[in-house]
């Protein structure tokens, strides 16, 4: 039996529409439009009460999960948030570790697993620049780029690894590239003091993405602009961007997104999963969490509380954007950039979104058609 959702607002092409009907069978959008009454029989009607409908979240930096139980837990903490898909971010490690993280996914999620869809791995590092190692352990750091590292990974987690981050200044770093984007998987420059002309030889190279924008890489200056001048000049560069107010301000956001628009910005949290969503001022024995952020004992910023679900609506609150641009920063860009069938509400994509109420605050979350109860 299929499933009806009625009365909802939803963005289409940019805009909001009203009076459509969203079909689902099969876990798949089946049509968007009005259906005549004969067409409603036999299907489950879910009535939106007029609430937004918008593609669940997708978040490309998520948090990190070393062990199978772990793992499942953070899919179950997403969807409940309204991310509906996610890539589990690893930084630096040995070879070693990383090929024991991959074997814990492939238990993890393998098989039927409740929450929201494992997307694949983010690799944050370990190729990464020590001078822009933010809170990284600068003992797993690899400041060249071993081709045999590089065969290493990809032969042990092509199917699990789909974006690395990596430093496109270091030794060797243009060849592996080129070696990962042959292998399928997409590069972000970031934790980097690239120059413009580094920076331009990596996207040459093959990466199409910048991580977490402003944080951690050389800052722009008007004589040396380094990764973020390069992004901003390369049209088809999708910048992830931490979107909490801490680690980048609000008037740096309008900056990216005036210079940007809003088709090429991803909207990630750089989270934390033993923190929760709590976003309270406290300490622990090693970190502080303060408006939300969290640091180190040192100062050093370390990662958010605050998730792509607080995004979404910082997007409409404090940016003064729409939407159909929300939408595009927290889902539909990530989505067209890995190139998977979501985070759009149209035929042929994942049955995969929330419901949102008029304070822009998820209440229900669906995931291949089916409601979210954990």
């Amino acid at each position: 039996m299929g499933k009806i959702i009625k009365n909802a607002r939803i963005p289409i092409n940019g805009m909001m529409a009203k009076d459509n009907d969203v079909l689902i069978e099969d876990g798949v959008i089946k049509y968007v439009g009005q259906l005549r009454d004969e067409e409603l029989k036999g299907s489950e009607i879910i009535d939106a009460c007029g609430r937004y409908l918008v593609p669940g979240f997708i978040d490309c930096h998520a948090s990190s999960g070393y062990n199978a139980d772990e793992l499942k837990y953070m899919a179950m903490d997403y969807a409940r948030r309204g991310v509906t898909g996610f890539y589990m971010t690893l930084g630096p490690e040995s070879n070693e570790e990383y090929f024991r993280v991959f074997e814990e996914c492939r238990k993890a999620y393998d098989s039927d697993y409740p929450g929201a869809r494992f997307l694949g791995i983010h690799l944050e590092g370990p190729f990464l620049s020590m001078e822009k190692k933010g809170a990284m352990d600068e003992n797993k750091l690899r400041q060249v780029v071993a081709p045999e590292d590089v065969e290493e990974l990809i032969a042990a987690g092509a199917d699990l690894v789909k974006i690395i981050t990596l430093s496109p200044e270091l030794e060797g770093a243009c060849e592996a590239i080129n070696k990962f984007t042959e292998a399928g998987i997409t590069v972000s420059m970031g934790h980097s003091m690239a120059t413009y002309g580094q920076a331009m030889k990596g996207i040459r190279a093959g990466a199409t993405q910048v991580t977490h924008m402003y944080n951690a890489m050389r800052p722009f200056a008007h004589r040396e602009t380094g990764i973020m001048g390069a992004a901003i000049l390369s049209d088809d560069i999708y910048c992830a961007l931490i979107m909490d107010g801490v680690h980048v301000s609000e008037e740096a956001m309008k900056i990216l997104i005036k210079a940007k628009g809003t088709d090429k910005i991803m909207a990630v949290s750089d989270g934390e999963i033993k923190f929760g969503h709590d976003s309270s001022d406290r300490e622990t024995e090693d970190f502080i969490i303060k408006d939300g952020a969290i640091y180190l004992k040192n100062g050093v910023l370390y990662g958010s509380t605050r998730d792509v679900a607080d995004h979404f609506k910082t997007i409409i609150v404090r940016l003064g954007l729409g939407i159909p641009d929300a939408v595009k920063m927290t889902s539909t860009n990530c989505a067209e950039h890995m190139e998977i069938r979501k985070g759009k509400i149209g035929k042929g994509y994942d049955a995969d979104f929330n419901l949102v109420d008029d304070s822009f605050n998820v209440c229900k979350t669906f995931i291949s058609g089916q409601e979210i109860n954990l």
